[in-house]
Order: C-alpha cells, then structure tokens, then sequence
C-alpha cells in the first residue's frame, strides 16, 4: 500500500436493527481512518480513542454506512479476541485450530487472538490487494513486528 490513510473497520458486539429474518451473528464494524505512518503506540492509542468516539454513533449499522456510500469503503478489519485460557476436559485439553481461507469479505482482515502469554495472529487477504505474494509477505512481517514492538 502506497498511501497515507486506511479505512479499518473494528467489529463490536451487537447490532442494534435485528429482524427476526436475520441469520448469522450480530457484529457491527466501525469504521475510522488510520494514519499510516503513525507508530504502534500512537496507533493504539488513536484506536482506543476513536473507539470510544465511535461508540456514540453505533446504533448506525455498517450496512446502512455503506448504502449511504454506495461503497464498502473498509480496506482492513482488524479483531482481536483476548482469551485466557483454553478448556480443559478432565485429561483433555482443547488447541487452537486455525483452518485455511480461500476468500476473504475485505482486502485484509487480520485476528489477533491472545491465550494467555501466547498471541496468534492470523491475516486473511484477497490477493489483489497487494502487487505480488513478497509485498504481502511484506506486509505481514511489518505486522508481526509491530505487534512484537506493542508487547515489548
């Protein structure tokens, strides 16, 4: 990516507008504008802020944003999903599992999943968004290292 600013979408529990017809789960996106050649920390930090923000206007879905835009401006979506710890079931005990995607609903989505000490980090992509498979590797190394730069 060669640009300034990105659109990323952070989903929140809860869709205020729920029909009866409605199948799936009920998680909204908001959407704000990212800096890109903000630090991690700064980064964080504008996140954590913009979220609280945005939360004043969450009761506006991400559909009805993007028929007001006749577009689906997010180009990332970023989930994290704090877990302490996996179950246990008597001697048993639970791994995680990521399964291969072979397509992706936004150009980069990205899930961090922290288990205890541990993070995992998994990035979806549709290919077009990057010019070849080393500006993706790229891409995710610059990621990985940012998250290594977050914890330290």
């Amino acid at each position: 990516f060669e640009r300034d600013e990105f659109v990323v979408g952070v989903p929140i529990a809860g869709h205020v507008n729920i029909s009866d017809s409605m199948v799936g789960n009920c998680v909204n996106l908001l959407p704000f504008i990212v800096q890109a050649n903000s630090d991690t920390k700064e980064f964080i930090a504008n996140l954590k802020n913009y979220q609280l923000e945005s939360f004043k206007n969450s009761e506006i879905s991400y559909e009805e944003v993007k028929e007001a835009l006749e577009d689906d401006p997010i180009e990332i979506v970023l989930n994290v999903e704090p877990i302490n710890e996996l179950p246990e079931f008597g001697q048993l005990k639970a791994d995680l599992m990521t399964f291969p995607s072979y397509a992706s609903e936004y150009p980069i989505y990205i899930n961090v999943m922290k288990i205890g000490q541990k993070i995992n980090l998994t990035i979806d992509y549709q290919f077009c968004s990057f010019k070849n498979s080393e500006e993706a590797n790229s891409f995710a190394e610059n990621l990985i290292q940012a998250l290594k730069n977050l914890v330290n």
